[in-house]
């Protein structure tokens, strides 16, 4: 009904419907906006928690990841062709049954070839490459890293694959000829952690076969 005053009232009372109805609001909820409610609700938003987001360096990993990837893809679409002559022998564990991969990224550099299993890298050079400073550089990080490298010249892939590959097998035995242009790791398996464990077992795998095969 509508009182003397011009206000909607229930029946049986004066009472303002806007006063006699419950209020829609959840239990504590504000009415009004942070904004809205003066220097107390400034107080309340600048207590207010910050909104969660990924941490910067995941971020910025998962983008190194995807930068590793793309720059894999790149030289491995734009392989040399004694880099297609190795591949040829190295791919689908036709080497003593080991998995290669091509370009794989160790630190700041891109292995031309790496079977992670044995940590071996096998890497070609151009003649360029000749006495390069910058090779030793790669050469001493790879090996730090936990990697053996193994270098051939482009011309000796081109000319003597089938040598290449015994050179390879013999130093997957962990039987390098000293003529070969071969440098050791200088972080043992052991100290890479889980994946350091499995290739110092599968480097003593690869030892016994060699052994057993050598005096059949």
């Amino acid at each position: 009904m509508v009182g003397r005053n011009g206000q909607i009232g229930l029946i049986g009372g004066t009472e303002p419907l806007t006063q006699a109805l419950p209020s829609r609001s959840a239990p504590g909820a504000a009415t009004l906006s942070p904004q809205g409610r003066g220097g107390e609700g400034s107080e309340l938003l600048s207590q207010a928690p910050a909104p969660t987001s990924p941490l910067r360096g995941e971020v910025d990993a998962k983008r190194r990841v995807r930068g590793s990837v793309s720059r894999s893809r790149t030289l491995r679409a734009n392989s040399t062709d004694a880099e297609q002559k190795l591949w040829s022998i190295l791919r689908a564990r036709q080497v003593e049954g080991h998995k290669f991969v091509r370009q794989l990224p160790v630190g700041p550099y891109f292995a031309d070839f790496a079977c992670r299993e044995i940590a071996l890298i096998v890497e070609l050079d151009g003649g360029q490459h000749a006495d390069n400073e910058a090779d030793r550089v790669r050469t001493a990080f790879l090996n730090a890293e936990g990697y053996s490298v193994l270098r051939f010249w482009n011309d000796e892939v081109l000319g003597n694959l089938e040598g290449v590959r015994y050179a390879i097998v013999s130093t997957l035995a962990l039987n390098p000829s000293p003529d070969l242009r071969f440098a050791p790791a200088t972080l043992s398996p052991q100290g890479r952690g889980t994946l350091g464990a499995v290739a110092a077992t599968t480097k003593k795998r690869s030892y016994r076969l060699y052994a057993e095969t050598i005096s059949e």
